[in-house]
């Protein structure tokens, strides 16, 4: 049962700056994905997941991953003030007792990432900023690959296909998981 009075939420302090905010949070969510992607419940669900795509369909895996994420949460942005990054275990048991998880996109990254690791995909966090007159970083996603090519993963846009990516980045931050 979920103890919604005291989740696994993970709040740090991230730093001054317009440059270490943006890597401390990328350093954070890596170590998060890293850990989560090898937690057996998670590559339980990413099985389940992608139990009906032919094997070793590659690409219908990381779409039924995709679209998995899409239908069943939704967007949310963190509290005023703060960041803070809900781990997969928690978002995966909401769904498991019928909630509908609200992730802003850090936590997309770090559910959609933990899935697809968790059954062997290379991947990688982008995180970019789109105005031109400061270095504010305003949005993260992930890239998964298929033999080294990139495919982009940002789930937050119910209306947008998997390879879909937010046009003209100023400032692009990319780590490797």
């Amino acid at each position: 049962m979920l103890n919604y009075l005291n989740p696994p939420i993970s709040k740090h302090f991230l730093g001054f700056g317009p440059i270490a905010v943006p890597t401390n949070t990328a350093n954070k969510i890596i170590a998060i994905i890293r850990e989560s992607a090898a937690n057996p419940y998670i590559r339980k669900w990413a099985e389940k997941i992608i139990e009906n795509v032919p094997d070793r369909n590659e690409y219908q895996e990381i779409d039924a991953i995709y679209r998995f994420i899409q239908k069943y949460t939704r967007y949310a942005k963190d509290p005023l003030e703060f960041e803070y990054i809900q781990t997969p275990v928690y978002i995966l048991q909401q769904l498991e007792i019928g909630d509908i998880p609200s992730l802003d996109c850090d936590d997309h990254v770090v559910l959609s990432l933990s899935l697809l690791r968790s059954i062997g995909y290379e991947t990688s966090v982008k995180v970019v900023g789109y105005n031109p007159s400061n270095k504010q970083f305003t949005h993260v996603y992930g890239i998964v690959y298929i033999n080294d090519y990139p495919i982009v993963f940002d789930a937050i846009h119910k209306n947008k296909p998997l390879g879909w990516e937010p046009p003209n980045p100023v400032w692009v931050i990319e780590r490797d998981v």
